[in-house]
C-alpha cells in the first residue's frame, strides 16, 4: 500500500475466467477493476495510434477510433 494519497491503493481483486476456467487473478485499483468487470470491448491499438487516442473518443469495428467532433488538435 502506498503512503502517498495521490497514488490509489490496490484494493480490488479480479479473476479472469475464460471458458469457465480461471486463467489469471490480480489485485488492482478500484477504478480499473470497475472497468474490467463492466463487460468492456478490449481492442488492440495500432502502434501509430499509441499516444493519440484519448478518453472520450469513440470506437466501432467499421470506423475504428474517432475523436469527438469538437476535439481540438494541438
Amino acid at each position: 500500500m502506498s503512503d502517498n494519497p495521490a497514488v490509489p491503493s490496490m484494493t480490488e481483486t479480479v479473476a479472469f475466467v475464460i471458458d469457465g476456467q480461471v486463467e489469471e487473478v490480480m489485485t488492482t485499483q478500484e477504478r480499473f477493476a470497475a472497468l474490467l468487470t463492466s463487460n468492456p470491448v478490449i481492442v488492440s491499438v495500432e502502434p501509430a495510434l499509441v499516444g493519440e487516442i484519448k478518453v472520450g473518443w469513440t470506437y466501432s469495428k467499421d470506423l475504428g477510433f474517432q475523436a469527438p467532433v469538437n476535439d481540438t488538435i494541438g
